[in-house]
């Protein structure tokens, strides 16, 4: 039931019932054979949403997920890679209307700061944060086979524009505010 009020809080509707029982293998086919239909496009945003609010809205935001997750030992070592990753997973997350996921998002970030803090001073001598191209979800300490100084403020972007979306003026005091000033 919460799972199911917040995957209905915003839909995509292409007028396309007539596809509703239709497996998704054959929509798979149909797209692939005739290009994307509207019954596909459907399908992908649910399927999106579905796995934003299972593995997102918890303590910490969603990670790899899909064929890049289906190992207990992932290659990377399951750290959260912040040059798209992330990113991309809740780029969606205002105008879906998630502020779960969100919260998920900050509380990451919140739980990073000291480490983004101790990376700036070690590894550049500055103030602020220096968040690295990959990390895992208890430390944030920059790993120097990935220095990207971009980093934060990408992260920060998302949470900015959170604060545009949604007009909120305590987040904008309480999370948007205070990462910019680090960043």
């Amino acid at each position: 039931p919460v799972h199911g009020e917040m995957f209905h809080r915003v839909t995509v509707d292409f007028g396309t019932s007539e596809a509703q029982g239709q497996s998704t293998e054959a929509l798979l086919k149909s797209s692939r054979e005739t290009g994307l239909s509207p019954q596909w496009l459907e399908l992908m945003h649910a399927m999106g949403r579905y796995t934003l609010i299972s593995a997102g809205t918890g303590e910490l935001p969603v990670a790899l997920s899909g064929i890049w997750g289906n190992d207990w030992n992932p290659p990377w070592d399951g750290r959260y890679t912040i040059d798209a990753n992330i990113n991309l997973a809740i780029s969606g997350v205002s105008q879906g209307n998630l502020p779960e996921a969100m919260a998920s998002y900050c509380n990451l970030i919140a739980r990073s700061m000291e480490d983004w803090r101790l990376s700036a001073r070690q590894v550049f001598g500055y103030r602020g944060v220096f968040a690295d191209l990959c990390q895992g979800w208890r430390h944030a300490k920059a790993l120097m086979h990935y220095p990207w100084v971009g980093g934060a403020g990408w992260l920060a972007s998302y949470v900015y524009d959170h604060y545009l979306y949604t007009g909120d003026r305590d987040f904008l005091k309480t999370a948007v505010l205070p990462l910019l000033r680090e960043t």
